[in-house]
C-alpha cells in the first residue's frame, strides 16, 4: 500500500510530507489497498472503517454516513493487461479539508492529474470539488484503451466471418467480449448517474470554486455510446455466425439428402433384380441386364441434373 498527499507549496503544487503534521493537505491519494489494511488505514485517514469496506464492493453511488464527508463515492477503475480487463475498487471522499481517494489497485488515473499540479499546469486554487472534476475527468479516459482494444477485435472478427466461419476459439473470445461490455455497462451508468447529480448540484458546492463536471460528464456519454455500439456489434457478430454455422449445417444436410437420394435409385432395383425367384418378369429377357443399367444411369444422370440446378449439389 502507497500514500501521498498533495498540496500547495510556495513554488507551487508538490508532494507533501506524510509526517510533518498538520498541513493544508488538498488530496490523499491511497494506492494497493487492500481491506485487510482497513483497521490500520481508517484511523489514519479518518475515514469509518464501514466505508472502507463499502470500497471493496466496488458499487458506483453516493455513500451516506455519519461523518463530515460531503461526497463519498465509490466505483470500479479498470486497465487493460494484454487482452484481460483488471478492475479495482476505487474510493473518493470529499471533506471540507479535501479529497481522499483509495484504490485496490493502481489504475493510474491520478497520474495526469498529479503531472498537472506537479508541473504548476493545474488550477491556482484547486479546492476539493475541482480535484474531484479532474479525477473523474481522468476516470472518463481510463476505460478508453479498453473500448478501443475491444473494437478492434470484434473489427477483425467480423472481417474474418465474410472470409470463413470464426473457429471455437474465436467464438469463446467474443462471448468473454460480452462479458466485458456487461461489467463495463454496469460500471459506467452509476458513475454516469453520480456526475449528472454532481452537475446539477455544482451551483451549490464551493462557491468560488465553481467545478466543471460537463468534461466528465461528456467523456463518460462518449465512453457509454460506444460500449453501446459495440455491444450491438457484437451482437451482430455472433447472431452473423450463428447463422452461417447453420448455413453451412443446412447446406451440408442438403448435400447428404441429394446424394442419399440419387443412390437409392441403383439400390432400389439392385434389390428387386438381385432377389433369388425362379419366376420374375424380366429376368429371361435378351437385353434385360443392359436395360436395368440404362434405367439407373438415366435415372442417377436425372437426379443429379436437378439438384445440381436446384443447388442442392
Amino acid at each position: 500500500m502507497k500514500i501521498r498527499r498533495y498540496g500547495p507549496k510556495a513554488s507551487g503544487w508538490a508532494e507533501l510530507d506524510m509526517a510533518s503534521g498538520v498541513q493544508p493537505m488538498v488530496w490523499t491519494e491511497v494506492t494497493g489497498f487492500d481491506t485487510s489494511q482497513a483497521q490500520e488505514l481508517g484511523p489514519q485517514l479518518g475515514i469509518e472503517l464501514e466505508l472502507l469496506q463499502h470500497a471493496a464492493r466496488a458499487d458506483a453511488s453516493f455513500v451516506t454516513t455519519d461523518s463530515d464527508a460531503l461526497l463519498q463515492l465509490a466505483t470500479r477503475t479498470a486497465r487493460l493487461i494484454g487482452t484481460q480487463i483488471q478492475y479495482s475498487s476505487l474510493l473518493i471522499v470529499i471533506t471540507a479539508k479535501g479529497v481522499t481517494t483509495v484504490e485496490s489497485g493502481d489504475s493510474g488515473i491520478g497520474a495526469s492529474v498529479r503531472r498537472e499540479w506537479v508541473d504548476g499546469d493545474g488550477p491556482e486554487k484547486p479546492g476539493p470539488w475541482a480535484v474531484l472534476a479532474q479525477l473523474l475527468d481522468s476516470f472518463a479516459e481510463s476505460y478508453l484503451p479498453l473500448v478501443e482494444s475491444a473494437e478492434d477485435q470484434v473489427l477483425a472478427m467480423e472481417e474474418q466471418l465474410f472470409e470463413a466461419l470464426l473457429p471455437d476459439e474465436q467464438i469463446s473470445v467474443l462471448f468473454r467480449l460480452r462479458r466485458q461490455l456487461i461489467l463495463l455497462q454496469r460500471v459506467l451508468g452509476p458513475v454516469s448517474k453520480v456526475v449528472a447529480r454532481l452537475r446539477q448540484m455544482n451551483p451549490r458546492l464551493a462557491g468560488a470554486e465553481s467545478p466543471d463536471f460537463r468534461g466528465a460528464q461528456d467523456g463518460l456519454h462518449r465512453i457509454e455510446s460506444r460500449v453501446e455500439g459495440l455491444w450491438q456489434v457484437v451482437t451482430s457478430v455472433a447472431e452473423m455466425s450463428n447463422l452461417m454455422e447453420q448455413q453451412r449445417q443446412g447446406s451440408a444436410s442438403r448435400k447428404l439428402a441429394a446424394w442419399a437420394s440419387i443412390v437409392a435409385v441403383p439400390t432400389a432395383l439392385s434389390g428387386i433384380f438381385g432377389m433369388n425367384f425362379i419366376r420374375m418378369p424380366g429376368t429371361d429377357v435378351e437385353y434385360g441386364y443392359l436395360g436395368v443399367l440404362a434405367v439407373m444411369v438415366v435415372a442417377c444422370a436425372a437426379l443429379f441434373v436437378r439438384f445440381k440446378k436446384i443447388g442442392w449439389l
